[in-house]
């Protein structure tokens, strides 16, 4: 498989790649022209002077500067254009992610690419601390109501099997 996939003899094939950080260039490298196997990862072989111009573009781009990280959007965005024109891939899986949290965490966006964002996820350790001590309180009034379910069903199981010849 791997060496057909080199030497470009497949003519179709299934594929994965999990994320290594949450960025979009970690998969738009995969079609990266300069990338192309056999020297590296582009095993689609995918060349686009026009990919490949906005992602030298994107490459350049700082995450952390507010108008640079909004213009990495923008490129982005116009590289999936020339992607869906173009559709060196196949896509045939999307999943759906559902996710359930406290309010005092707060993961990632749910990312079906990517496995080890467990260093992205945050914690707010006072609302954590203030919803344990609520959890902590004993509310009688729900025990009362289990009790007395507890007692009516077990008489009524008592009074059944007594009943019986």
């Amino acid at each position: 498989f791997l060496r057909r996939q080199r030497e470009a003899e497949g003519q179709a094939y299934n594929a994965g790649w999990v994320f290594d950080y949450p960025d979009a260039q970690n998969i738009l490298v995969l079609l990266y022209g300069k990338n192309a196997v056999p020297s590296g990862v582009n095993s689609a072989r995918y060349k686009s002077a026009e990919f490949d111009k906005l992602y030298d573009e994107m490459n350049q781009l700082d995450q952390t500067d507010p108008e640079q990280a909004e213009r990495k959007k923008e490129v982005i965005l116009e590289m999936h254009k020339v992607l869906e024109h173009d559709c060196p891939w196949a896509l045939i899986y999307f999943g759906k992610t559902y996710l359930l949290t406290h309010d005092w965490f707060a993961p990632p966006m749910p990312n079906d690419f990517a496995y080890n964002l467990i260093k992205y996820h945050a914690s707010d350790s006072n609302v954590r601390a203030a919803q344990a001590e609520e959890w902590r309180e004993v509310k009688p009034i729900p025990m009362i109501i289990l009790g007395i379910l507890m007692l009516l069903f077990g008489g009524l199981f008592v009074a059944k099997v007594l009943m019986q010849p």
